[in-house]
C-alpha cells in the first residue's frame, strides 16, 4: 500500500519465542496505522501469554519441563499467528477503503 510516498506493509515474526524468551507486540508483528490492528493484536498477545507464564512459573505447576514449556508457548504461538493473520485481512480492508479514490 502506497499513501503519500510512504509504502506500508503488514510483518510478523517466523517464531514467537526461543527458550525463555518471547516476543509480542511491535517485537512480533508490524501493522499499517488502519484500524489500531497493531496495538490490539499486541493486547491479544500479551493476555494469551500472562496466563501460560503463570503456569509456567507456579512452582506446583505439572507444567515444569522443558517439553511442557515448549507444549505450552507452541500453543500460544499457533493462536497468536492465526489472530494476527485475522487481524492483516481487517488492516487491508480498512487501508483498502480509506486509501480508494472516490468514483
Amino acid at each position: 500500500m502506497l499513501l503519500f510516498g510512504f509504502s506500508f506493509s503488514q510483518k510478523v515474526v517466523n517464531r514467537w519465542f526461543h527458550g525463555n524468551v518471547s516476543l509480542i507486540g511491535d517485537a512480533a508483528h508490524v501493522f499499517p496505522p488502519f484500524g489500531a490492528q497493531g496495538i490490539a493484536s499486541g493486547i491479544r498477545d500479551a493476555l494469551g501469554l500472562s496466563w501460560r507464564l503463570a503456569l509456567l512459573c507456579d512452582p506446583h505447576s505439572c507444567f515444569s519441563t522443558p517439553e511442557h514449556r515448549d507444549m505450552l508457548l507452541e500453543g500460544w504461538s499457533r493462536e497468536r499467528r492465526k489472530g494476527v493473520d485475522v487481524s492483516s485481512i481487517l488492516t487491508a480492508r480498512s487501508g483498502n477503503i480509506l486509501l480508494g479514490k472516490s468514483a
